[in-house]
């Protein structure tokens, strides 16, 4: 006698579980911050392993565009495949102890790239409501924002910092201000990626025609008081008019921002010259903030008297590694280690990553020329291409994810990449999905 037991998947609601309970990962971080990281990496564990077995079971890959995304993915895979199998003999080291911290960087990385897989399942009828229910989270990240900026900024600024206390988010830059306004965490729990996160949601917003909450993300990546999210929109509003192929206006706006850039570089050095500084703060503070990102590249600030800047930057660090290190271009040093702020204790400091203020070095610096030509393809080239022949506005959020990449690690916050994954599913495996013949 042989027993069969079926199990049936409602894998839309699991999917609408899974996101919804990510998009308040950090609020709920913060009443119970072990248990709430445990359910976030066990649900979308469970949302892979489901979407590998249909995968397996059901697509069949056309020799399309999502091809290099398929191998940009097992390149990754192969690199911590390699970093479990030989790391432990090169550090030697325990295979166990190496596999955890290859584990939790990858969690910690890696795993945010993956998560374009997650919609693959989706039956092509129930995507319209996935869709639904998403537009209403990036709505709610919204309120919540400029909930939290308005409050902190009316005076109950430590009633933010004493709830989000427990999260880990809370930084000793809790009352900075900048605009006059605070680096809120929002729901991302990072004021550097907070705008970052909203602009992609513009992007969302505007291919569906929802004007009105456009203007309202407008401003929630305003008081997010990020500035590089304030140039990419600055970048996406050309990107936008090349779209709607409104040629004409982006002559005018790009004449504008250069003549604006021009302005802004020799007013701060007839500042500088003049030694008016102190006259405006506020300003200094900004422009500061824009050359400190140039200048740290290639330098660190001493700590000792007198203060200045000697060569030792990331940049510096990149380039003095591969000229010692040429044949490891191409493929990378492999994977390092961002789950610790220090490493000097442990076995895989010799592995620690290079920085997290340049994350496209850290890239390049893990895997290679190879890892980086596939990371351009992905993220730049093949959807520049798509802007100038097909009118969705979605393409465009691979250039905005690949540009942020250029400062901050955007990976790493799972609430992001669910986000841009879902544009990455929509511009790569949408047709795949098609042909498995669901």
């Amino acid at each position: 006698m042989v027993f069969m037991t079926t199990f049936n998947i409602n894998y839309l609601n699991l999917l609408k579980f899974s996101f919804g309970f990510i998009l308040i990962g950090n609020l709920a971080r913060s009443l119970s911050k072990t248990p709430s990281s445990i359910i976030e990496v066990l649900i979308l564990s469970i949302l892979l392993v489901l979407a590998l077995i249909y995968i397996f079971e059901n697509i069949k890959i056309k020799y399309n565009h999502a091809i290099y995304f398929y191998i940009f993915l097992i390149y990754l895979l192969i690199h911590t495949f390699i970093a479990s199998i030989y790391r432990p003999i090169e550090l030697n080291g325990s295979f166990y102890e190496i596999f955890f911290y290859n584990v939790s960087e990858f969690r910690l990385s890696t795993l945010g790239y993956f998560l374009p897989l997650i919609f693959i399942p989706l039956l092509n009828k129930n995507i319209e409501s996935f869709e639904k229910f998403f537009i209403v989270g990036l709505k709610f990240a919204i309120i919540y924002t400029l909930f939290e900026q308005l409050l902190s900024v009316l005076g109950l600024r430590q009633l933010f910092v004493d709830f989000y206390a427990n999260s880990g988010v809370v930084s000793n830059l809790a009352g900075a201000k900048s605009f006059g306004m605070y680096r809120v965490w929002g729901l991302i729990g990072s004021p550097q990626l907070l705008g970052i996160f909203h602009l992609i949601s513009l992007i969302f917003l505007l291919n569906r025609k929802e004007n009105l909450w456009s203007i309202l993300c407008i401003i929630a990546i305003l008081f997010s008081t990020s500035k590089t999210a304030y140039l990419l929109l600055i970048i996406y509003s050309l990107i936008y008019l090349i779209q709607k192929k409104q040629y004409l206006l982006l002559l005018f706006g790009t004449i504008l921002f250069s003549l604006i850039s021009m302005s802004v570089v020799y007013f701060h050095l007839y500042l500088m010259e003049m030694n008016l500084t102190e006259d405006y703060p506020n300003f200094i503070k900004f422009t500061g903030s824009i050359h400190g990102y140039f200048l740290l590249a290639f330098n660190v600030e001493e700590v000792s008297a007198p203060r200045g800047f000697i060569s030792g930057g990331p940049f510096f660090k990149f380039i003095e590694y591969f000229s010692n290190n040429p044949l490891e271009i191409f493929f990378g040093k492999g994977i390092t280690y961002s789950i610790y702020q220090d490493t000097s204790s442990l076995i895989i400091d010799p592995y620690h990553y290079l920085t997290s203020d340049y994350y496209i070095l850290t890239f390049i610096h893990q895997y290679g020329f190879v890892g980086f030509l596939l990371l351009i393809i992905i993220f730049l080239l093949i959807p520049i291409k798509e802007i100038f022949s097909k009118e969705n506005l979605i393409y465009a959020i691979p250039i905005i994810f690949f540009l942020s990449m250029l400062h901050y690690p955007p990976q790493i916050s799972k609430l992001m990449m669910i986000v841009v994954s879902y544009a990455m599913y929509s511009v790569y495996l949408k047709d795949d999905n098609k042909v498995g013949g669901k």
